[in-house]
């Protein structure tokens, strides 16, 4: 299939996101603010900046959470309302996965550390395996850092990695350190990366593959109550 004329949003973070894609460039803007107030006049800017409008889309490529619940289901709601305004289909991702996305590691797990509202921890870890990434730990929420040491041991191995916006807590960061000396931390990689999310669109597209979601299913993704 050519490619694509794609609009991502990712709002599961502190700060939303937004990329448009027209077959030619891709173009990137933050939410500044709250996404309630501050994420459809993004999504106007950056069409326009890509020389885009709204009915030239092919589909909206959506990180649907873990994240915090108001900007989570801000981003889904109106992901759901631009789609079935212009007919066009969603296709969700973990926005964790993105995170790690943006190292290109083929052997080594690489730990996803989110903010999680409330002083949670939101944990996920993944790794390249088949030239693709795979999850190896759905993501899970976590009250201390004892338990987010413990689960992640497991997953540990000579060299490893950690990313996410929980990495900026120097509690946090020094905790991994001491605790997993193996692993390589990333304190600069904080969100998703968006050019993954638009990647992971066109291959869904060019394979109707199920990450392809009935508009009217497509929910925010919420953890259970925290671990610990």
């Amino acid at each position: 299939m050519a490619d694509l004329r794609l609009l991502g949003l990712d709002t599961s973070d502190s700060l939303g996101q937004v990329i448009a894609r027209n077959g030619k460039q891709d173009v990137q803007n933050l939410v500044e603010g709250p996404c309630e107030e501050g994420l459809l006049p993004v999504i106007e800017k950056t069409l326009q900046d890509c020389d885009l409008c709204a009915h030239d889309l092919d589909a909206i490529a959506l990180g649907l959470g873990p994240g915090g619940f108001t900007s989570t289901r801000v981003g889904v709601s109106s992901a759901k309302a631009l789609a079935y305004g212009l007919g066009i289909p969603i296709v969700g991702c973990d926005p964790m996965m993105l995170c790690a996305a943006h190292l290109h590691l083929q052997q080594s797990p690489v730990f996803v550390l989110m903010r999680g509202g409330r002083l949670h921890i939101n944990v996920g870890v993944y790794q390249v395996q088949e030239e693709r990434w795979q999850c190896l730990l759905p993501p899970e929420r976590h009250s201390n850092h004892r338990t987010l040491v413990e689960r992640l041991r497991a997953f540990a191995q000579p060299i490893c990695h950690a990313v996410g916006s929980m990495l900026e807590d120097k509690t946090t960061l020094n905790t991994l350190g001491q605790a997993l000396p193996s692993c390589i931390l990333h304190p600069e990689i904080k969100n998703s990366s968006m050019t993954a999310l638009l990647e992971h669109a066109q291959h869904s597209l060019d394979t109707n593959h199920p990450s392809l979601i009935p508009i009217a299913a497509v929910e925010p993704i919420y953890l259970s109550p925290a671990v610990g």
